[in-house]
């Protein structure tokens, strides 16, 4: 990827919206937009995602033909190792710091984190990704969490973009990682840290279909493997509920 080349507003509708008309008009790969308040920020399959300021609110655009599911575990990753580092240095444990498939950061069983993503395709050819990354720092809506939670006292000082600044030199990382070893090795640090990996849980499919089964891995396309009665079921679009 380029350099990155960070637009900030002090309030938008969306960052990923204003990322994708970026992303029509030209923009490079590594153009970032953040604001510091998201009017109508969206999660997955169109849920409202409560973005008053004090959080971090950010998308990148991606000009790299990768599938989906690598950039969704990534951008996971770099979100996660960012939110671990601050707690770490605040002799916080981050032992119950986990992802979520497909594309959540939760601690102690609570979402801190969650990723939007939107692509374009020119036939097989990826035309671009726009990557949303939204962190809970000082406030979160009902049965999620913040960096506040934590660290009280050190939260009101850390500004969004001083954590923009620290997930953007883990997501390149990340990248180099990427470009270098697959999707495998980040498949590998994913599950390090996987929630619910080898318990039972339901998943809901895209199509509003729903799975019980024991959660035993992700393959190489990133969909979640159930195993059910001794077959295994792959789910590449859905979602853990």
């Amino acid at each position: 990827m380029q350099p990155y080349a960070i637009h900030h507003v002090a309030v938008t509708q969306s960052t990923n919206l204003d990322a994708i008309t970026l992303a029509e008009n030209g923009a490079p790969s590594g153009t970032v937009v953040i604001a510091d308040e998201q009017t109508s920020g969206s999660g997955r399959r169109g849920r409202l995602w409560s973005s008053p300021k004090g959080n971090l609110y950010f998308s990148i655009v991606i000009r790299v033909n990768i599938e989906l599911p690598a950039i969704s575990f990534l951008g996971a990753i770099a979100a996660g190792i960012t939110i671990e580092e601050i707690l770490t240095q605040h002799s916080i444990n981050t032992a119950q710091l986990r992802y979520k498939w497909p594309n959540d950061v939760l601690i102690d069983d609570k979402k801190i984190c969650g990723i939007l993503l939107n692509l374009k395709r020119q036939g097989k050819t990826m035309e671009w990704i726009v990557c949303g990354i939204g962190i809970n720092i000082l406030s979160y809506p009902e049965h999620a969490t913040s960096i506040s939670s934590y660290v009280p006292n050190m939260a009101p000082s850390l500004s969004n973009v001083q954590l923009l600044h620290s997930t953007l030199e883990n997501f390149s990382k990340l990248m180099d990682i990427l470009s270098v070893s697959g999707f495998d090795a980040l498949r590998q640090l994913w599950l390090k840290k996987a929630y619910k990996l080898n318990s039972e849980i339901n998943v809901v499919t895209s199509a509003n279909t729903k799975y019980r089964g024991k959660f035993v891995d992700i393959d190489n396309n990133g969909s979640i493997v159930l195993e059910q009665k001794g077959k295994l079921r792959k789910i590449e679009y859905g979602e853990m509920i």
